[in-house]
């Protein structure tokens, strides 16, 4: 059984009012030019207000309910600071205890990998899963389109479910906005992956953003601040006087140092399991698609930990193409950044993950050959997770995309209906208080060189655990 340790990025259309007919519009319109231009009008709107659906709605309300009772909170930089280094401790305990589960494996746990060099077939592995998480490596082009081939085997998979795509890359711009939205309704926030939301909204299939980007510049009588929100809460940061100078540049490296520290981590997964506890009593399926350090980081503080969901299939997708210089010089700046104010665990952090690592890979039998760089190179596992908790056994899928990268598959909309309109509505459960990317392989000779959820951080010595 493994466990990854793996490093990883983290506009919106204004909202459309839900008008029902517009002021001084006769309730029958007049005939003529006059009555066809009215019809029009009333078409437009009616396709703008947003659907009430019966399941939706309990959805929508039980959402609602979770964020009033967590409301957004101000805190200083010297709180925020003070929240960081007791969630460095916890990082750091939780990683001796991956360290300590590992160490326990006896030899008759060895771990056997086989991978094959092929496309998966999504409807065979995702059979029997309603959570399925898919872990990215930020800043390719691979693992979107590879994620729009695996929803639409899973719609192929599953005609009548509801389905929910809970995604990091779908993104709220204020603080209280719903991040909850119905299939062809996506344009009411905004997408880094716009392929992706477009593929699930032609799919049938609702969405949940999880993620927020709202960073207000103010000032008050101590100087000017930024806001910059980090789960429910909001971190207020001062600014020096060369740092407003410099306030274009500087602002997405505080804003990525925020939401990249451990605290920053483990807050946005507690407030993204609010949201999907919130509402996976109104869907049969859940995917939830984020970076890896939010799934696969370390034990207690990954969302399948913090979900507590026992039929769930993590894939990690790992790209092998070469990613955009500039993209990388930002997550070196928000390395260097975290480094500079003392946010990371650093070296006590990296030291225990090299010897976890270093032990899960003296467990592992792996075979399978990559002959075929033109087609994926994937195994699939146990989780490591019932070392932590037996009652979340769920499985593992590595998948090694080509080194040419995954073309976008065509998008084909299909018939809008809503399914399992008969199934009885659910109870909302209680609410749950809770980039640096890798080095992608460049070679296949012989890969995977090392535990298959593990990847070379040797260029990447400070922005432990990004987004």
């Amino acid at each position: 059984m493994k466990h990854i340790t793996l490093l990883l990025l983290l506009s919106l259309c204004p909202i459309l009012a839900a008008a029902q007919v517009l002021p001084g519009l006769p309730s029958v319109p007049p005939k003529g030019p006059a009555g066809k231009i009215a019809s029009k009008i009333e078409e437009q709107i009616k396709k703008q207000a947003p659907r009430q659906d019966s399941y939706f709605s309990g959805a929508q309300k039980a959402l609602q309910d979770v964020m009033q009772k967590n409301p957004i909170k101000t805190i200083s930089w010297k709180e925020f600071k003070a929240l960081n280094n007791r969630a460095k401790e916890r990082e750091l305990v939780s990683l001796k205890m991956d360290l300590k589960l590992a160490q326990q494996q006896s030899a008759a746990d060895k771990d056997k990998i086989a991978f094959q060099n092929s496309w998966p077939d999504y409807t065979e592995l995702l059979k029997g899963f309603t959570h399925i998480y898919i872990g990215e490596e930020h800043g390719t082009t691979s693992t979107p389109a590879e994620t729009v081939r695996l929803l639409q085997a899973l719609r192929k998979l599953h005609p009548d479910k509801r389905i929910l795509l809970a995604s990091e890359f779908s993104v709220t711009e204020k603080p209280n906005d719903s991040p909850l939205v119905q299939a062809n309704e996506i344009h009411l926030m905004a997408n880094l992956y716009p392929e992706v939301n477009q593929a699930a909204d032609a799919l049938n299939i609702d969405q949940l953003g999880l993620d927020s980007r709202y960073v207000s510049w103010e000032e008050d009588g101590h100087g000017s601040f930024l806001l910059i929100q980090c789960g429910k809460y909001l971190v207020k940061r001062y600014l020096t006087r060369q740092e407003e100078a410099n306030i274009q540049e500087l602002y997405p490296v505080l804003e990525m140092t925020v939401g990249s520290s451990p605290f920053g981590i483990l807050e946005r997964n507690r407030q993204w399991v609010r949201y999907i506890k919130a509402v996976q009593p109104f869907y049969d399926i859940i995917v939830i698609y984020a970076g890896q350090g939010h799934i696969v980081n370390t034990l207690s503080n990954d969302l399948p930990a913090l979900l507590d969901t026992p039929d769930f299939v993590n894939l990690v997708f790992v790209p092998t193409e070469d990613t955009n210089p500039d993209e990388e010089q930002t997550y070196i700046s928000v390395a260097e950044s975290t480094y500079r104010q003392n946010l990371g665990a650093f070296d006590q952090s990296y030291e225990l993950k090299d010897q976890t690592d270093q032990v899960l890979l003296d467990q592992t039998e792996i075979s399978g050959e990559w002959t075929d760089p033109k087609k994926p190179f994937w195994g699939q596992t146990n989780s490591f997770f019932p070392l932590y908790n037996k009652n979340i056994p769920g499985k593992e899928v590595l998948i090694y995309l080509p080194l040419d990268g995954v073309k976008m598959p065509e998008i084909k909309p299909q018939p809008k209906k809503e399914p399992n309109a008969s199934r009885p509505q659910q109870e909302q459960p209680a609410a749950s208080p809770q980039k640096l990317r890798p080095v992608a392989p460049k070679s296949i000779d012989g890969l995977p060189k090392v535990s298959p959820r593990l990847k070379n951080r040797d260029s990447l010595r400070y922005g432990d655990s990004y987004i």
